[in-house]
């Protein structure tokens, strides 16, 4: 199915029938993050139960064509990627001039969230616990990479 906003133009399309296809879909639950356009809440699928992300994006505060472009572009780049050290990408939708994307929750949250945790607690992270994360964020990065997808952090 084709999302469509009146004003910026079709995003990317994704298939089939979609339960997370509409704001009225979701309950939100929490707020996760902030970027300088966007917001990630975590919601959960009314249909289904499932958690999820849910990231806002205010395109109404978009002054440029870059910027919206950027967005489409995002959605492509997310549905190339089905990795599991990857956060995917489930669907997306224009509801009221605003972009959300629909992605998987990491509910035991990020790896900012556990160095924060350790520095908090005083302690050092195992050895073991680095290199697990460090596999994995390489592990990720080369899937991206062979997408020819490169990441900015």
């Amino acid at each position: 199915m084709s999302i469509q906003s009146n004003v910026l133009g079709p995003f990317p399309s994704h298939t089939g029938s979609d339960p997370f296809g509409s704001l009225k879909h979701f309950e939100v639950l929490k707020t996760l993050g902030r970027g300088h356009f966007s917001v990630v809440y975590s919601a959960r699928n009314r249909f289904n139960g499932l958690c999820v992300a849910l990231k806002k994006v205010e395109l109404s505060r978009m002054a440029d064509a870059k910027a919206i472009e950027d967005c489409k572009r995002e959605i492509s780049l997310l549905q190339q990627l089905d990795h599991p050290n990857v956060i995917k990408y489930i669907s997306h939708f224009v509801d009221e001039n605003d972009l959300y994307i629909v992605l998987e929750l990491a509910s035991a949250g990020d790896l900012a969230k556990m160095i924060k945790h350790f520095t908090r607690t005083n302690k050092l992270m195992p050895e073991k616990t680095i290199w697990k994360f460090f596999s994995q964020i390489c592990s990720g990065l080369e899937h991206m990479h062979s997408k020819r997808i490169m990441h900015r952090g």
